[in-house]
């Protein structure tokens, strides 16, 4: 298996079954006599409530399949040429101020 892809099919299916089962639950809902009643208005809230859960769970099943085909690296080396046990991002404070040069 090449690094960051995924040649057997069934590894992403069984990825992404958690995923599928609330999916075809509001598909079912829908297609039945009870959902064929709901108007846009009585519709509109829970459906996005329940679609957000599968957005959710989509974005897990992705990271739980990355986490499955990308290749780790064995160790990281600062700028000092130290080792570091695992990879740091860069933090940026949210308050930090931007500094721009006027116009004209």
């Amino acid at each position: 298996m090449e690094t960051g892809l995924v040649s057997d099919l069934a590894t992403v299916e069984a990825t992404f079954a958690a995923s599928r089962s609330p999916l075809d639950a509001v598909a079912v809902e829908l297609r039945g006599p009870d959902g064929a009643t709901l108007t846009h208005c009585r519709l509109e809230d829970p459906l996005g409530v329940r679609m957000r859960e599968v957005i959710r769970q989509l974005f897990d099943d992705h990271l739980r399949l990355r986490a499955l085909t990308e290749r780790r690296l064995p160790e990281l080396v600062q700028d000092d040429r130290s080792l570091r046990p695992r990879l740091r991002r860069p933090v940026r404070d949210c308050n930090e101020s931007v500094t721009r040069s006027p116009i004209g």
